[in-house]
């Protein structure tokens, strides 16, 4: 039995799922002013956490999200430096209508996924994985550009399912860079509603931590 409890985001267990808008204290700019200067997100802490400030602070409302990721600033505006087009495994679990999009940058996250929404008996029709070209590993992202454009081909890879298989949810497993979830999440838009699921650590399952439009 797959149990949904709530935390603070970035400590102990995320709540599940929290309202958009409602992550790591950042709240979306109110005033066309503010929306044009850069958001720049300090302590998230959890991939759901960066990829919901990200959605919160959308690429359609004009405004710019930097993350320093080791040092080195990763903003939604820097140039794009084109990346292989990921992999793409399909799973079919053939329990429901929903899609559940697992994104293994830095690890392959599907046997874990598989695992929780078999036990969580979430209504997945199918998972989809999308990994780097060359696998997944802890230095797939070079740099900003590089994560401007793995941002742009992983929604595009989730549009093209969508196309495919159309379904009202989409359930998101994320493994990676937080600066990536942040791009990520500020570029969601044009998929479905989408429940993001935080990492609980090995052999811990998944909780669901946020609810996004997009």
């Amino acid at each position: 039995m797959a149990h949904r409890r709530r935390a603070r985001p970035g400590r102990g267990r995320p709540r599940g799922p929290a309202p958009e808008g409602h992550a790591c204290g950042v709240s979306t700019p109110k005033s066309r002013a503010a929306r044009a200067r850069p958001a720049r997100p300090s302590s998230c802490g959890r991939d759901a956490a960066f990829f919901t400030v990200g959605a919160q602070l959308a690429q359609v409302t004009g405004t710019t999200v930097t993350y320093v990721q080791n040092g080195t600033p990763w903003s939604s505006n820097a140039p794009r430096v084109p990346v292989p087009a990921p992999q793409v495994l399909i799973t079919t679990l053939g329990a429901g209508d929903e899609l559940a999009v697992s994104v293994g940058i830095a690890v392959d996250p599907t046997p874990a996924v598989t695992r929780f929404t078999n036990s969580a008996s979430l209504p997945i029709q199918t998972l989809l994985t999308l990994m780097p070209a060359e696998g997944a590993h802890d230095q797939s992202v070079a740099g900003p550009g590089q994560a401007v454009a793995y941002a742009q081909a992983l929604r595009n890879a989730v549009r093209e399912q969508l196309e495919m298989t159309p379904a009202d949810h989409v359930h998101l497993f994320l493994a990676g860079p937080g600066g990536l979830a942040l791009l990520r999440g500020h570029r969601w838009n044009r998929v479905a509603p989408t429940v993001v699921d935080e990492d609980l650590g090995p052999g811990r399952g998944y909780v669901a931590a946020f609810a996004v439009a997009a």
